[in-house]
């Protein structure tokens, strides 16, 4: 009995023909089971020569340099970057801070002069109170609301789409997944093709995420 599971796959074979950001994800014809090897291959690759680093050496590996900020690439929660170390989950600023200063004392945070969470570069940071972070967000418009909103009032400082180091997607991919999604395609079928969790390409196609891509 023909249960229309072949049609499907193919379907989405079609409309997503795994540019390269999604080709370790996606599901391939037989055809590509050799790249998909080489893939896998170059990602334990990649691990091996990571294990082979000291936890210093790891942490910049993630880090790239620019004339002014030194951006985080990995893990991003909030606009910070996010780093295992020493075994606990650490924010890659404070982290920075303690590889060029050692430990940060308690009760003070660690604080952006160039007002990029992103960065790691220790130059751009310093060590304050509470009560300083307060007045440092208040002075650089980040408690604003509305039109006075430091991401109104500077979007050349926000990172969106595929700019941001957590992206999971091209813009094109976003429209795929929402023009399938419209087309009658289920987010679990959607989800399976792209091996991405159901809620990830919920928020792609109900618009919570990657609203600017119209």
């Amino acid at each position: 009995m023909n249960t229309g599971t072949g049609h499907d796959t193919l379907r989405v074979a079609e409309v997503f023909p795994c540019p390269e950001s999604l080709t370790h994800r996606c599901v391939r014809a037989p055809h590509g089971l050799a790249s998909a090897t080489d893939s896998r291959r170059a990602a334990d690759a990649a691990v091996n020569s990571e294990s082979m680093m000291t936890p210093t050496e790891r942490f910049w590996s993630k880090v790239r340099k620019t004339d002014t900020c030194w951006l985080w690439t990995a893990c991003m929660i909030r606009g910070y970057g996010q780093v295992a170390w020493n075994g606990k989950p650490r924010r890659a600023p404070r982290v920075s801070w303690e590889i060029h200063n050692g430990p940060v004392p308690a009760g003070l945070l660690v604080l952006h002069r160039c007002d990029t969470p992103a960065c790691v570069n220790p130059a751009h940071l310093f060590l304050g109170t509470h009560t300083d972070n307060m007045r440092d967000a208040k002075a650089k418009g980040r408690l604003s609301c509305g039109d006075n909103h430091y991401r109104r009032k500077h979007p050349e400082g926000v990172e969106r789409g595929e700019a941001s180091a957590n992206a999971r997607f091209t813009e094109a991919d976003v429209l795929a997944i929402r023009t399938e999604q419209r087309a009658g395609l289920g987010y679990k079928r959607i989800a399976r093709a792209l091996n991405l969790p159901v809620w990830r390409v919920q928020q792609v196609t109900r618009g919570n995420t990657w609203r600017h891509v119209t």
